[in-house]
């Protein structure tokens, strides 16, 4: 619907999360990615929740490492209970490889929908 190719997606969600952080928590983010850049500027008002809650959805193995890099919750929806307990076990995995504790608080969370 957008005219974006579809294969890039998920390098283009990457980007996308990468700018949002940027955004809310530097004084005068810039950005020179793949697909998107722009130069320093002034991004007010920042959210008063910091950080910002990000809940990344998906069920693939970079939808996983997505949460595990930019998330505070992983959202597994419309997925029986046996397949929500494998992919919360993989994002358990990615959280502890990026150095993130799985489970709540500033770490890895995890919703189920």
């Amino acid at each position: 619907m957008l005219g974006m190719p579809w294969d890039k997606r998920g390098a283009r969600s990457d980007e996308q999360l990468e700018i949002f952080r940027r955004l809310f928590s530097e004084r005068e983010p810039s950005f020179d990615g793949q697909f998107y850049s722009f130069p320093k500027v002034g991004f007010e008002p920042k959210p008063i929740q910091t950080p910002l809650p990000i809940w990344v959805g998906g069920s693939s193995p970079a939808a996983f490492r997505r949460v595990a890099r930019y998330g505070h919750a992983f959202h597994a929806a419309f997925q029986p209970p046996d397949v929500i307990a494998s992919e919360w076990a993989a994002v358990q995995r990615e959280c502890a490889a990026a150095g993130r504790e799985a489970g709540g608080g500033r770490g890895c969370a995890c919703h189920r929908g």
